[in-house]
């Protein structure tokens, strides 16, 4: 055995394993239950790690649709990750890499890799045992030291064909870790968390539903050790009772998940019903005091201001909520500290070519994306926004059309981005289109440095930063460098200049945009500076509107 592989079977016999699987249906809110007791069991003290796991046969999230699957998130290490691993880093304030993202696709990759190597010896290679084994070798393998509890959270619903591996391989898993049978011993606990409807008609929560969905995680060999029913309402019936006697769950195990106004009222909830407290007492843990109260002070800050902020997202999909759930996510930490409520419209590109309406908003952001659709009807809107002095934000596409939309308007030059429309002199492009380059066709992803001067030096308060990428097209910069320079502060660049990263107009209230994907490093209690300035701009346009 490698010393590396000593140092992992080491650190993991001292991790407390949690197991979160759902039932009846999906989206129910596993990511966020797994991202409260995260959060639960940091504010005690303890060190977390979360995990995703998923069985879909994608290798990464990178080829998803927005629409069909939400957005893709990236981590630091440039891992194309599902909108959950997103919930973790806000959420639990943890910082994820590729080791906690793990596909069925991924699984079966590397195992059919090794199977091409002769690593099997000539072995029939099967779901059981090799599949699992892999999967678990993945669960245990780069825990950070000094972890104390490890979150996985299955994905999909138990019954799902594509799930059963999964089910099978944590089930062993925690066969071994517990192997004496015992409370005291025990390292692994899984939780089980399903729909709980509540037919208005009757005033009653239905728990048939949540019985059928244990009894089918039963047959997989899994007895779940606590159980969360997610429901619209508690009507503080005695349903807690019915599920335990057919669940074979003792009462102070399970648990409600009911509809809130804030994600972190759920937290509230699970903490003041005793989830964290039941969980450390499960692993013979100490109940260190608890500070979430603290976290809670800062995110129910009320708003002072009457008025509601309105800010519109110029979208290409139309399922704004999960497609640009972070973009979202980022408005609402910065709304919060701004202490201002507000709404978020959606105007679809598909449905709109006037964008006079803008007028009427404090505010616009342009998201990234790929693909041609929408683009003309965004540099349409780009444009209303930059002569109207209306506050906007370009991220990655958006910026690279705020570019196009320049000089095409203001310079009168016929360019384009080469994504969309071949030219001699494209004004976006791939670097290899102007330059000898080895990074031609290839998605730059993940974290890397940029030097700020200018307006962005001081929206960030600092020279230099890092912040996350997901593109392949770069602004052309060398080519029309003076027209550039007439129009925008070219004030974020790679450190070694090669990389336009961001641009300002100095003299608009706030017309910026940026080449990387800030809203993937905003939190409720680190709120991004550009979007904060955002909103700050878009607070001042509406004071002036009054």
């Amino acid at each position: 055995m490698t010393e590396l592989n000593k140092n992992n079977k080491k650190n993991q016999s001292k991790v407390s394993t949690i197991f979160i699987t759902g039932g009846v249906m999906s989206s129910l809110g596993k990511g966020i239950t797994a991202s409260s007791i995260a959060l639960l069991l940091k504010s005690r003290g303890y060190n977390v790690c979360l995990r995703k796991l998923e069985p879909y046969l994608n290798v990464d999230a990178g080829t998803l649709s927005p629409e069909q699957h939400g957005e893709v998130f990236v981590t630091e290490d440039g891992t194309e990750t599902d909108m959950d691993i997103g919930n973790y880093e806000r959420f639990a304030n943890v910082k994820c890499n590729k080791h906690d993202y793990i596909t069925s696709g991924r699984i079966f990759s590397e195992v059919i890799t090794a199977e091409r190597r002769g690593d099997y010896l000539g072995k029939t290679v099967q779901i059981i045992p090799h599949i699992t084994e892999k999967i678990s070798e993945i669960i245990n393998s780069n825990i950070p030291e000094g972890t104390d509890f490890l979150i996985c959270e299955i994905g999909g619903t138990v019954g799902d064909i594509e799930g059963l591996p999964f089910l099978e391989a944590i089930k062993k898993q925690a066969g071994l870790q517990n192997q004496k049978g015992q409370k005291n011993d025990r390292n692994s606990l899984f939780i089980h968390l399903a729909l709980m409807p509540y037919i208005e008609s009757a005033n009653e929560l239905k728990t048939k539903p949540v019985q059928h969905s244990v009894r089918e995680l039963q047959r997989s060999g899994i007895q779940p050790d606590m159980i969360i029913c997610r429901s619209e309402r508690n009507t503080n019936s005695d349903w807690k009772k019915k599920i335990s006697m057919f669940a074979n769950v003792d009462e102070s195990n399970i648990f409600g998940a009911w509809t809130q106004k804030s994600l972190y009222e759920v937290v509230n909830q699970y903490h003041e019903d005793g989830l964290d407290a039941q969980i450390c007492d499960f692993f013979q843990k100490n109940q260190n005091a608890s500070s979430i109260g603290e976290i809670l002070e800062v995110v129910r800050k009320e708003p002072i201001r009457e008025k509601e902020l309105k800010i519109a997202i110029i979208t290409k999909y139309q399922n704004i909520k999960d497609s640009y759930f972070s973009v979202t996510e980022a408005v609402k930490h910065a709304a919060l500290f701004h202490r201002t409520k507000f709404t978020l419209e959606a105007i679809d590109t598909s449905e709109v070519s006037n964008y006079s309406g803008l007028k009427d908003f404090d505010a616009c952001i342009v998201p990234g994306g790929f693909g041609a659709r929408g683009t003309k009807e965004k540099i349409s809107a780009l444009k209303f926004a930059r002569e109207n002095n209306i506050p906007c934000l370009g991220i990655c596409l958006g910026m690279q059309l705020m570019i196009v939309e320049a000089l095409q308007n203001i310079c009168n030059i016929d360019t384009n981005s080469s994504e969309f429309v071949k030219s001699k002199n494209p004004a976006v492009g791939l670097i290899d289109e102007w330059t000898e380059s080895q990074k031609g066709g290839t998605m730059r992803l993940g974290s890397y440095p940029c030097t700020l001067t200018g307006v962005l030096k001081d929206i960030y308060d600092q020279g230099l930063i890092s912040e996350r990428h997901r593109h392949r097209y770069e602004v052309n910069h060398s080519f029309y460098k003076k027209n550039l320079e007439a129009i925008f502060e070219l004030g974020a660049w790679s450190p070694d200049k090669s990389l336009l990263e961001g641009v300002a107009i100095k003299e608009h209230p706030f017309f910026v945009g940026v080449q990387f994907h800030p809203e993937f490093q905003s939190s409720m209690t680190n709120p991004h500076p550009l979007f904060r300035k955002l909103v700050e701009a878009g607070l001042k346009r509406s004071d002036s509107n009054k």
